[in-house]
């Protein structure tokens, strides 16, 4: 079993190595199946050291990360962001389920024409 140390881990070192080695599967949120009908789980309810065995052991059809691609204090790295990812500091606004800026911009843009279309059909009431 291995010893997590999460103390002086690098989270946006952390960051980086997750987003090049794991967004892949997990996506980039770590809410697991980045695409439709993917199996990789979330990584949210797993705790540090099953995180940690998990880039090591590679269960089921994930690969294993040795030494060669992530060294002990990388993996602490990815273990530490990973934990970040349960309680991210959201600036800018509702996160809107954290699923990605494509769906904050669609938002926004449709209620801003719903707005339009409110402010139109009140002035043409008006008359």
């Amino acid at each position: 079993i291995p010893h997590v140390r999460l103390a002086g881990a690098d989270v946006a070192a952390g960051g980086v190595s997750f987003r090049l080695q794991c967004a892949a599967c997990h996506s980039w949120a770590g809410e697991g199946g980045a695409l439709v009908s993917r199996a990789a789980p979330p990584t949210n309810h797993a705790t540090p050291t099953q995180i940690f065995e998990a880039i090591r052991i590679g269960p089921g059809a994930m690969p294993r990360f040795g030494q060669a691609a992530l060294t002990d204090a990388e993996v602490n790295n990815v273990v530490a962001y990973a934990r970040y990812l349960n309680h991210p500091v959201d600036r800018g606004g509702d996160p809107l389920g954290r699923i990605g800026p494509l769906a904050e911009g669609a938002a926004a843009l449709f209620v801003g024409l719903g707005l339009l279309a409110l402010a139109s059909r009140w002035i043409g009431t008006r008359g």
